[in-house]
């Protein structure tokens, strides 16, 4: 059973794979990847994952189901985004990006049943108050 300083260690250390050499790597040899840990490359992750989903949604053909699982996709990738902490200011300017492109979304096909954006307004204002953005120059402490 670990004590409590390996499992401080486990929790501080990056988590790590063992994967296969790649072509050209001694036989044998094992690479070690580091996964990213850090907020802002999730951040990103989740916002390339959202472009992708809207790209794929903009190419939707004929097929009414095709074009249903599309639109989820690309609206849950998009919930996924508004719900992680922005702890830049960019980061809130993505999160802005999901808002216009649910609101054109909402003016091209009629109001979502979801209250969409609601939930996204809601979402970005909690970072501007977290950020400190508007407060008058008072910090947040």
């Amino acid at each position: 059973m670990p004590n409590a300083t390996e499992r401080a260690n486990a929790r501080a250390l990056p988590e790590t794979t063992n994967r296969r050499a790649a072509p050209g790597v001694a036989s044998g040899a094992v690479v070690q990847e580091v996964k990213p840990a850090d907020k802002a490359d999730h951040f990103e992750r989740l916002y390339c994952q959202w472009l992708r989903a809207r790209a794929l949604h903009a190419e939707s053909g004929p097929d009414e189901d095709d074009v249903r699982a599309r639109t989820h996709a690309c609206d849950e990738a998009g919930r996924q985004l508004l719900i992680a902490p922005a702890f830049l200011d960019q980061m809130v300017w993505r999160k802005w990006e999901v808002l216009e492109f649910f609101l054109t979304e909402d003016a091209i096909d009629g109001n979502a049943m979801d209250n969409r954006t609601v939930m996204a307004l809601g979402c970005i204002k909690a970072d501007l108050i977290s950020l400190g953005i508007g407060d008058g120059g008072r910090s947040r402490a």
